[in-house]
């Protein structure tokens, strides 16, 4: 039976955009590993992401994890200096109603996601496993662990407490009549049509790859660790 969850409002703010990514060198097997792996997250449940789509008729995506395997298929194998226009190609075939696309092409891997799966710990964290060497790789642990709400939230509550009185004056601010300079020139502003020319727009991929070299990682977070503690990972 067909199962369908509400999407939220950070799932429809991203879902009109994709992660289109490649990783590799790296040992991620033969095709029927790369879709046996896929599916078994898929399958676990919805908090994976990985067996979602969204519901064209509806504010919601559907579960259908069995489908997790239609759009994964092989390539040619490929190196390095074949992916800045196998990736170009890759994100040019990308296809909105389609929440997933992998291609195994050799040693590397190709992803297209749509964003409104998730952000970009989701494709790092699937990376991770696809390329466990072992047969018997257990199923990771973030894949049937709950997911957590936006950080936003954590971030706003931890500014609310740490400056109330910000808060006070931003609300006393807004319910004053008569003080906001903003307000009051919009309201003596002369009704005038915008002089702005309109263009239209299109999409327009563009592609960069970069080779980075080992431990660099690493030592960036150490880095970070010993400069800027308070950073978080995203920053």
């Amino acid at each position: 039976m067909t199962q369908t969850y509400r999407a939220s409002s950070l799932d429809m703010l991203r879902s009109d955009s994709r992660i289109v990514t490649v990783l590799g060198p790296a040992d991620f097997g033969d095709l029927a590993r790369v879709q046996s792996r896929v599916l078994a997250l898929a399958s676990i449940g919805p908090a994976t992401r990985l067996g979602l789509r969204a519901d064209q008729s509806s504010v919601g995506w559907v579960y259908e994890p069995e489908r997790v395997v239609e759009h994964i298929a092989e390539g040619t194998a490929v190196g390095h200096e074949q992916l800045t226009k196998e990736l170009t190609e890759f994100s040019h075939a990308s296809v909105p109603g389609i929440p997933l696309r992998i291609r195994l092409a050799g040693r590397y891997l190709f992803l297209d996601l749509n964003h409104g799966l998730g952000d970009a710990l989701l494709p790092v964290d699937l990376f991770a496993y696809l390329a466990d060497a072992r047969p018997d790789a257990p199923l990771p642990a973030w894949a049937d662990s709950p997911v957590d709400g936006h950080p936003l939230r954590k971030a706003l509550l931890r500014w609310v407490v740490r400056n109330p009185r910000k808060v006070v004056d931003t609300i006393y601010d807004r319910v004053r009549p008569g003080t906001n300079p903003e307000s009051t020139t919009m309201a003596t502003a002369p009704d005038t049509a915008s002089t702005t020319a309109f263009r239209p727009w299109a999409p327009s991929a563009a592609v960069a790859t970069a080779v980075t070299q080992s431990g660099t990682t690493d030592a960036i977070r150490r880095w970070r660790e010993t400069h800027l503690p308070g950073a978080s990972v995203s920053a």
